[in-house]
């Protein structure tokens, strides 16, 4: 999330804002984390197709090459996705749990809009 940092150190909002973005925080880690697991079988998969010997270099392989690029593009794609996924989760975790609008799920956690009750109302 685009927290700025001067807002974290500004005393108008309260505990609220320290607790909730942690939680979406660890959501969206633990997905992008948890994607290194498929990525993990990718990158075996694609050892067996190819036919790339344990042991020995890459670059040393017949297909080498093919097999840096499939990989490294492959795995970008599934961290990406495991981080577009921590998303989703966390959305519908804000949408479900704490029973937000979409339109106030989206406004947090796509232009980073924090929702008027995270503010101190005294300090206002």
């Amino acid at each position: 999330m685009k927290l700025n940092l001067l807002l974290l150190k500004d005393r108008r909002y309260d505990k609220r804002l320290k607790v909730i973005p942690g939680w979406i925080t660890a959501c969206i880690i633990a997905c992008l984390f948890l994607s290194f697991i498929p990525a993990a079988f990718y990158g075996y998969w694609l050892v067996t197709r190819l036919h790339i010997q344990m042991g020995n270099t890459v670059k040393d392989q017949p297909n080498g090459g093919l097999f840096m690029t499939l990989f490294l593009s492959g795995f970008a794609i599934i961290i990406s996705l495991g981080y577009i996924l921590g998303f989703v989760f966390a959305a519908i975790i804000l949408r479900y749990k704490y029973r937000w609008s979409w339109e106030k799920v989206k406004a947090l956690m796509l232009y980073s809009i924090l929702p008027s009750e995270w503010t101190d109302s005294k300090s206002q």
